[in-house]
């Protein structure tokens, strides 16, 4: 790994930890805040799912013998 990284990996690591911790308390998923940053990748997230709920919801076809 490249220690230059290292930090960041760490503070997100504690923060992945405190976020779990948090939703334990809680006991629920909040609703999703979304500011404006977010807005492209969120919308680029949520099409994604789409095309692979889409892709599931399709019955595999056999492969040719």
């Amino acid at each position: 790994m490249f220690d230059y990284l290292r930090p960041v990996l760490e503070e997100d690591k504690f923060a992945t930890e405190e976020i779990e911790k948090m939703l334990a308390v809680i006991g629920e998923n909040p609703d999703e805040l979304l500011i404006k940053t977010d807005r492209n990748a969120v919308e680029g997230r949520r099409m994604l799912q789409a095309m692979m709920d889409a892709e599931r919801a399709v019955p595999a076809k056999p492969l040719p013998a």
